[in-house]
């Protein structure tokens, strides 16, 4: 459902597609975001780390990690230094790590 939804989609549309889903464990929450870098789909896994913290789940190193690549393999060098602001700013429970830099470096490029 989430990959059907097409550029530009709000908030609300990303929270539609993905309720139900939030029994989902972390892991799988990381390979979810992992297809989306895959994809080039930067504004999703932006919308699902958002989705993540509005549900209350855990943001960790790993789904943090995950969209800011989602953000290198669509040139979108804002969007990742955003999320790795974001993680240095509290906003999430996971502190950067070397593959949080290496991916926001890799975007800067």
């Amino acid at each position: 459902r989430l990959l059907a939804l097409g550029e530009g989609v709000g908030a609300g549309d990303v929270c539609k597609a993905l309720s139900g889903l939030s029994l989902l464990n972390s892991k799988t929450w990381t390979q979810v975001l992992g297809i989306l870098g895959k994809r080039k789909r930067w504004d999703l896994a932006i919308a699902v780390l958002a989705h993540l913290r509005q549900e209350g789940l855990e943001v960790n190193e790993y789904h943090c990690s995950s969209a800011i690549s989602a953000c290198e393999r669509s040139g979108r060098w804002q969007e990742a230094l955003r999320v790795l602001q974001q993680m240095q700013e509290e906003v999430c429970v996971a502190k950067p790590n070397a593959f949080c830099f290496s991916a926001t470096i890799g975007a800067c490029e």
